[in-house]
């Protein structure tokens, strides 16, 4: 598909992804970092090459079992866990005992653990996919309140010494297959976006952040799906994008009210809405091969193919990573696998396709982009570095002795992986 005469999306700035607080250049304050789209900040430069000796600054255990990627604040690292209170198997599916739902505080330079906060105790009401924790769905920061969202077990507010500021309960979630939970809020302004989409009575909801009141609640007819919500500024209004069964969606901030609405997802999508200037992609292998990009300046009502809607492409697609773009170039891994390929983000024209990444098999991890990189973290502890360009180039091919589910973090020249054992810094 082409654009043909319009105008180039992705350069335009009349809509800009905006932070909720004005973030210092080391931060990194939401899971996808501070542009919400896994593209680091212009003095970011991660290590290329690494392993369990070289490059290697600190290493910490971690208690319990999260694949939440971590936040990091003024030199604080931030993540969740959930520690089984009962004697477990290792690597075992969490069984139906009692877990801690944990908040945890690092310390940047030296990986010491600040405090750790248990918001709460729970039991899983489901079986839970073997690949699935209580900890899945990562904090959301204002810059002076953490929130962490635990699905069925509670949404827990608390500041940045961890004292428990707030608890909200929304009900137990009934997901497809059991797979368990791991939808990651939206914070923008004074509100907490939450999604709930599942086997039951489907909905989003805007919570206050400072005291987790309910501010709005809208019913979605949709089933389990796991995307985490967006917000951009579109004018003087604030959009909530949330992918969904079916369609892709934009809600308005304020009230919950739908702006706009966009057909041809696939069902039950674990991907999550990721915008590059003014240009949304979407994207799912569930069901249906599906990847969209949407332009959002003015949208409005049932998108149709043409102004909005810039073109669809369905030869593959992710399902579980997000996709990435560099540089008007879009990166995305087949399905959940080691495969990448790349198309030209105005117009869906490959650029190239089906080039494997040696050692990797699975990716849950989304991708991180610093200094012409872009890194893919994989569950069997390979950590493929490749170079952003037109033309597939590996740089690096690194070994780590974890699973890694989280997405990478890079922080200045450093690179955090939290993995189900461990939490590494590599760096010079």
């Amino acid at each position: 598909a082409s654009l043909g005469g319009m105008r180039d999306p992705l350069l335009c700035l009349t809509l800009t992804l905006t932070l909720s607080l004005s973030a210092a250049a080391q931060d990194w304050t939401t899971w996808r970092g501070p542009s919400h789209n896994g593209l680091a900040d212009a003095g970011a430069d991660p290590p290329v090459s690494f392993n369990e000796e070289e490059g290697l600054l600190w290493k910490t255990a971690l208690p319990g079992l999260g694949a939440s990627t971590p936040l990091v604040i003024d030199g604080r690292i931030y993540l969740t866990s959930a520690e089984p209170i009962d004697e477990v198997e290792p690597d075992a599916p969490p069984p139906p005992v009692k877990h801690r739902l944990l908040v945890l505080a690092y310390d940047l330079d030296t990986g010491e653990q600040l405090w750790r906060s248990a918001v709460g105790e729970a039991t899983s009401h489901e079986k839970l996919h073997k690949t699935s924790t209580l900890a899945s769905a990562s904090l959301v920061t204002d810059g002076e309140r953490l929130v962490s969202f635990f699905g069925s077990h509670g949404v827990f507010g608390l500041d940045l010494a961890g004292e428990r500021l707030w608890a909200r309960d929304l009900g137990d979630q009934t997901t497809l297959a059991e797979f368990g939970e791991g939808a990651t809020p939206a914070l923008h302004g004074d509100t907490v976006v939450v999604p709930w989409d599942h086997e039951g009575a489907s909905f989003v909801a805007g919570l206050a952040v400072a005291t987790g009141e309910p501010r709005w609640k809208v019913e979605r007819e949709v089933d389990s799906s796991w995307g985490s919500p967006v917000v951009i500024e579109d004018g003087e209004r604030s959009v909530v994008i949330v992918t969904g069964s079916d369609a892709t969606r934009g809600y308005d901030l304020k009230d919950g009210a739908e702006v706009w609405s966009c057909a041809g997802m696939s069902k039950n999508p674990v991907n999550s809405p990721t915008v590059v200037g003014d240009v949304l992609f979407v994207t799912n292998s569930y069901k249906g091969t599906v990847l969209q990009a949407v332009s959002l300046p003015g949208a409005q009502g049932e998108l149709a193919e043409g102004e909005h809607l810039l073109w669809t492409y369905r030869r593959s697609a992710a399902y579980v990573p997000n996709p990435i773009v560099v540089d008007g170039r879009l990166y995305f891994l087949r399905d959940s696998t080691g495969v990448l390929n790349c198309l030209d983000a105005r117009t869906g024209e490959e650029l190239y396709y089906g080039q494997r990444l040696d050692g990797i098999k699975r990716v849950h991890a989304s991708p991180l982009a610093a200094a012409g990189r872009i890194y893919w973290a994989s569950r069997e502890g390979v950590v493929a570095v490749v170079r952003a360009g037109a033309e597939f180039e590996v740089l690096a091919t690194n070994q780590l002795d974890d699973c890694f589910e989280a997405s990478p973090v890079a922080v200045g020249k450093r690179l955090l992986l939290r993995g189900r054992q461990y939490l590494y810094c590599l760096g010079e």
